[in-house]
Parts: C-alpha cells; structure tokens; sequence
C-alpha cells in the first residue's frame, strides 16, 4: 500500500519536524532550555485549564488553533529579533508539537508522541523543580 503524494506544505512541515526533533535530541543537556519549554508550557496548560500536554492539544478549537499558532509565531519572532535563542527554540518545540497532531503522515505521527513525551516531562519537572527557582512577580 503506498502513501499518498503529500502537499508541499507537508513536506516543509515534516523537514521542519525533523530538525526540531534533531535540536531537541542534543537540546536535551541543556537545563535552560528544557526549564524554559516546561515552564512555557505548563503556562499554556494553566492558562488552558487543562491537565495534560495531550488533553491541551485534543481540546484546542479549530480558532483557538490558529489564534495559539500565530501567537507563538509572533513571540517566537521577538525572542529572536532580540537575541534570546532559547525561548525561541521552547516556542517552535511546542508549535511544532501542536501541528504535528495535525498531519497523517505516520513518520510525523510517531515522533509527535516522542515530542509529546519530551514536553510532558519538562512540564513535571518544571513543576517539581523549577517553580521553586522561579521570581514571584505581582
């Protein structure tokens, strides 16, 4: 049985999947990075209400989407106008995450269950460790 022809926006999809899982592969050693997407998106569970990393990406309307995708775009593009490459890199893991469980491609939707596991489990330890590291701000 053979795959049907993906769109050229899938293949750019499915490159830009595999670089991110690339990045995250060697990003893992690097706390701050793994602080910051834990962090990041366990603000997204927060603000979401809801319990989990995949609840988030099953619940999210077909506006709510868009409007998260743009949003993540627009501050991702801030971080790096202004240098800050980590916060960068968090916000491209987690967009890539949610459009991941999008596509039918079965490549990508075996490493989006990788990715997802890499994301829930920087949110844990962000809850265990770093919201204690973490400055109050009112």
């Amino acid at each position: 049985m053979t795959e049907p022809e993906q769109t050229p926006a899938e293949l750019a999809f499915k490159a830009r999947f595999a670089e991110v899982m690339r990045d995250l592969k060697s990003g893992k050693e690097d706390g701050e990075a793994m602080y910051l997407l834990g962090r990041i998106a366990n603000r997204m569970l927060e603000e979401a209400k809801q319990p989990d990393w995949k609840a988030l990406k099953q619940n999210l309307s077909l506006e709510a989407y868009d409007s998260v995708l743009m949003a993540l775009q627009k501050r991702g593009n801030e971080f790096i106008a202004a240098g800050q490459v980590k916060p960068a890199y968090a916000l491209q893991a987690i967009a890539v995450s949610i459009v991941a469980g999008t596509q039918t491609d079965p490549h990508v939707r075996e490493g989006e269950k990788l990715l997802d596991r890499i994301i829930e489990t920087t949110i844990l330890n962000y809850r265990k460790h770093g919201k204690s590291v973490e400055p109050a701000t009112h």
